[in-house]
């Protein structure tokens, strides 16, 4: 199946939600794609205050990010969700919040047109 610009709205619709490479071994864009669903997960919950104009910008860079992984890859719209899902679930099972929210915003930061 072939990846297509569809798939930033369902992603965003669905909550699967770094340029850090925070960890090892994880692609670059899926690392940020993860930490900032996973931010949005939390920011939403209460857990952590992304700001508004952060969060707004949350989801236009998870798409970016989300794209510049799944496209190179040749991966379709449910492998790619999926992938992020996974990585999403062990950060937040793994990391402290803040420690997130810090690595999401840093992706957030260095989107291109954001």
């Amino acid at each position: 199946m072939r990846f297509s610009a569809s798939i930033i709205l369902p992603i965003i619709v669905l909550g699967l939600t770094s340029c850090t490479g925070a960890m090892s071994g994880v692609d670059p864009d899926l690392d940020c794609a993860a930490n900032i669903s996973a931010s949005t997960y939390l920011h939403v919950g209460g857990q952590i205050d992304l700001g508004d104009d952060t969060y707004r910008k949350s989801l236009f860079s998870l798409g970016v990010y989300t794209a510049k992984y799944a496209i190179p890859n040749g991966l379709s719209e449910a492998d790619t969700a999926a992938e992020i899902k996974a990585l999403r679930e062990q950060l937040l099972a793994a990391e402290k919040p803040e420690k997130v929210k810090i690595r999401a915003v840093s992706c957030i930061r260095k989107t291109p047109n954001a």
